[in-house]
């Protein structure tokens, strides 16, 4: 009775991943449908929303360089930083991100392909 109780959840596992059913698309490995380009501003609205806190996080800093007579090299590198995180965030990694994200819609299941969160 127990081992076929295990079977039997074996074969339900297998059939719902439909490893037997003859998916192509399971057989070669990627999902077809992209992502619509909307989501493009999404993303860039999130590296948006992402660089505003760091800007003000850097401001913050700058100003206690400024008031507290630090060392003033680090501005300029914050700013650096701060420029570089913007293009990364909302133009670099949304890109990257809409054309590698892929999905199918089959009978029983949901595929999602993602990288990079």
């Amino acid at each position: 009775m127990e081992t076929s109780c295990i079977l039997n959840t074996y074969n339900h596992y297998v059939d719902g991943l439909s490893l037997f059913k003859g998916d192509r698309e399971i057989m070669n490995g990627e999902p077809g449908k992209r992502i619509s380009e909307r989501a493009l501003s999404v993303w860039r609205i999130y590296g948006m929303i992402g660089l505003a806190v760091s800007f003000i996080v850097f401001a913050a800093i700058i100003v206690l360089i400024i008031v507290f007579d630090g060392p003033k090299w680090i501005i300029p590198m914050l700013i650096i930083i701060l420029i570089g995180e913007g293009y990364f965030f909302i133009f670099f990694i949304p890109a990257l991100r809409w054309r590698r994200w892929r999905y199918e819609v089959r009978e029983q299941e949901i595929e999602i392909q993602k990288v990079l969160r």
